[in-house]
């Protein structure tokens, strides 16, 4: 069961991903079209960027890796003013900005899964367990009348009587649930329809 959950919800963020990457395209797409600046400059950083990158490769000539990145530099400022006039922040917009929507972080070499993959996880477990129907229920919803008045001879308490005790102490341990000398309560049988 839970690993079916699991799975399900690494579809989810999947989907979740592929729809923010989509729709980072599309805005990518229009942006150049309407600013084809903008697709100059990303283009030459990227041509830029490889050419650094086989330079410090293949040779010492700091200055000329200093120059590039210089250019780069440039570019990069011109980029950031023109996207600043537009209005626009180019870049996939994933529901979490911790884990861009993949469930997990990767830190100094490790992954770990993601506060909001784990609320998810956590959220499916409430949904499961029915506990969400406690804020329907209160002690003033019972229903004293389905238990009856007649003693029963084998426990010297009538059913109905036996339900307020019940009750009593499940108020008094609520009314002092922080109280760390409080025992715990344990309910057992079967429970009775409406």
């Amino acid at each position: 069961m839970y690993k079916d959950t699991y799975k399900r919800i690494e579809r989810e963020y999947e989907s979740k991903r592929n729809l923010a990457n989509q729709n980072f395209q599309k805005l990518k797409e229009n942006t150049y079209n309407n600013n084809p600046r903008l697709k100059e400059i990303d283009l030459e950083i990227s041509k830029l960027g490889i050419k650094a990158v086989r330079l410090s490769i293949t040779s010492d000539k700091s200055q000329s890796c200093k120059d590039l990145e210089n250019q780069i530099a440039k570019l990069k400022k011109e980029r950031e003013q023109i996207l600043s006039k537009l209005n626009i922040e180019l870049v996939p917009k994933y529901s979490c900005t911790k884990c861009n929507d993949t469930g997990y972080i990767y830190e100094n070499g490790t992954s770990q899964m993601c506060s909001c993959f784990k609320q998810e996880l956590i959220n499916e477990s409430y949904s499961k367990s029915n506990l969400y129907k406690l804020k329907e229920e209160s002690f003033d919803k019972v229903n004293l009348n389905l238990f009856s008045n007649e003693v029963n001879k084998d426990y010297q308490i009538s059913p109905r009587a036996n339900m307020e005790k019940i009750i009593k102490i499940a108020k008094d341990f609520i009314d002092n649930f922080e109280d760390p000398s409080q025992k715990n309560l344990l309910f057992t049988g079967t429970p009775r329809s409406r």
